[in-house]
């Protein structure tokens, strides 16, 4: 089965399923459903950003700007760990990894938007190949220069980027 025609849960802000929906069917500036990111820290406390692409199949909220290292959409019956551990497979070709909880919940990210969304971080180095259909590039930043960045330069950020590190920052082993 093709990644687009899988079903993905929509959920209400608790995180609860209120249905489903095929991959290429969602709406990402109308539908809620449960995001999974991961957060790459290198051994030298680098965090892994990660490009948007633009995409026409499967399109980006936020194209051409820094994220997170990896993110997907949970599928149906599917834990966010699996999702973690599938993505990580997919986008960057690491088939085995430890991976960290930061958190999980509604995330607002502005404008009346939010995002309920589980976040996950590990530790390894930068891969030098990843799947340059999922990402555009990686991009390293020291943890600290990050902080700044964020709140000097916002708009080079995802916004998810941005609630992810505001919501759970604190909680990297930094």
């Amino acid at each position: 089965m093709e990644h687009r025609d899988y079903l993905i849960d929509l959920v209400d802000a608790n995180g609860q399923v209120t249905g489903q929906k095929a991959r290429s069917t969602v709406d990402k500036h109308a539908d809620n459903y449960h995001a999974v990111h991961l957060i790459m820290l290198t051994p030298r406390a680098e965090v892994v950003l990660g490009r948007l692409p633009e995409r026409h199949d499967l399109p980006n909220l936020y194209a051409h700007r820094l994220s997170t290292t990896v993110a997907t959409i949970r599928r149906n019956q599917e834990t966010s760990e699996t999702a973690a551990a599938r993505a990580l497979k997919s986008e960057l070709m690491i088939y085995s990894a430890s991976i960290h909880p930061l958190g999980e919940g509604w995330l607002a990210l502005g404008a009346g938007r939010g995002a309920y969304i589980t976040a996950y971080y590990l530790e390894a180095e930068a891969p030098a190949a990843y799947n340059t259909i999922d990402i555009a590039g990686l991009e390293l930043m020291p943890a600290d220069q990050l902080a700044e960045q964020l709140r000097q330069h916002p708009a080079r950020f995802s916004l998810t980027l941005r609630a992810i590190w505001d919501s759970f920052g604190d909680q990297f082993p930094l």
